[in-house]
């Protein structure tokens, strides 16, 4: 004959199957949750980690974009810089060499003269000029001829119309009348000039 407390204490076998069952449920469902929790913290921070990254690569980016724009600036200024220099150069060549074709010659260069009067031309020139509406010279006439009737060699560039056959041929025919003044021409006596074109429609 069973007792209170014996009944008390025993536990049919399918009971305490039961609760081991449900024990070891608990347990499970604690190392999942356990598991997951696990998952999440290592999925944030490697999507912390990612960003980061990101982060960094922009930064990168931005960084080389900066140092690429302030490269280029850069380079521009002293590419402006060495062609400034190199013009300052050239200009101060090209004066070194007139000043030392002027030093070399001893003499100076003849000043522009504006009014063909204080040219020298007689006066039937002068109203050969006005006949043709010439009344005062061009700026190719005004530096030109004065170095010409002073006898210098030179080289005048200048437009179509500008006037560069008068700037020559004045002088020639000046020249011409002074050899005739020194000594009159007897016969066919001469050349006293060649022009020389680079066509004859130019020759005309």
């Amino acid at each position: 004959m069973t007792t209170e407390t014996d009944a008390q204490l025993y536990v049919p076998l399918k009971v305490r199957r039961q609760r081991e069952h449900e024990r070891l449920q608990q347990r499970l469902t604690v190392l999942q949750q356990r598991l997951q929790h696990e998952r999440s913290d290592s999925e944030s921070a490697s999507d912390s980690d990612e960003l980061q990254l990101k982060k960094q690569k922009t930064t990168s980016l931005s960084t080389l974009t900066t140092s690429t724009s302030s490269d280029s600036k850069a380079a521009e200024a002293l590419s402006s810089t060495a062609s400034i220099e190199d013009q300052q150069q050239q200009q101060q060549r090209s004066s070194v060499i007139l000043l030392d074709q002027a030093f070399a010659m001893r003499e100076n260069v003849s000043p522009p003269i504006k009014p063909f009067e204080y040219m020298r031309f007689s006066r039937a020139i002068l109203d050969a000029l006005k006949t043709k509406k010439i009344l005062r010279p061009t700026l190719i006439q005004v530096q030109a001829m004065p170095r010409i009737l002073a006898g210098r060699d030179m080289i005048g560039i200048a437009f179509t119309g500008s006037g560069k056959t008068v700037t020559f041929t004045l002088p020639l025919v000046m020249l011409a009348l002074e050899e005739e003044t020194k000594m009159p021409v007897v016969g066919h006596e001469g050349p006293f000039g060649l022009i020389a074109g680079p066509s004859h429609k130019l020759m005309r």
